[in-house]
């Protein structure tokens, strides 16, 4: 993912056409991007699944709805975007899609971080 500075500022991502909430994002066209905190780092592994969450990543956390989609607690940041092209064109394997940001919280958490296949 990448941020792009502007007016509005957009994130950039590659995404999997076969992602499960893909066809969401696109129907809906908004999406909560979480930034995780640090502690989340089982949270990660099961939204890139490789760990397990019985009865889907969803009941792993503690979420909230909000007005962009699920907000889970403990993050650092929550993210509010629209997506610009229902169709966007591949990049590679995955979709080039970008989106507007239309909110940002931060909250007064220390990010998840990944570096040398470890978390911090």
């Amino acid at each position: 993912m990448l941020v792009a500075d502007g007016d509005p500022g957009e994130l950039i991502a590659l995404v999997n056409e076969d992602a499960d909430w893909w066809d969401l994002f696109r129907e809906t066209g908004s999406a909560t991007v979480n930034v995780l905190g640090a502690g989340q780092s089982y949270l990660s592994e099961v939204f890139a699944r490789v760990a397990p969450s019985p009865g889907g990543p969803f009941r792993t956390g503690e979420w909230t709805d909000a007005e962009h989609g699920p907000r889970v607690a403990g993050a650092s940041a929550w993210v509010g975007v629209r997506l610009v092209d229902a169709e966007p064109e591949h990049a590679g394997w995955g979709l080039l899609v970008r989106a507007r940001i239309e909110s940002i919280d931060l909250a007064d958490v220390a990010p998840l971080r990944h570096q040398g296949g470890q978390y911090s």
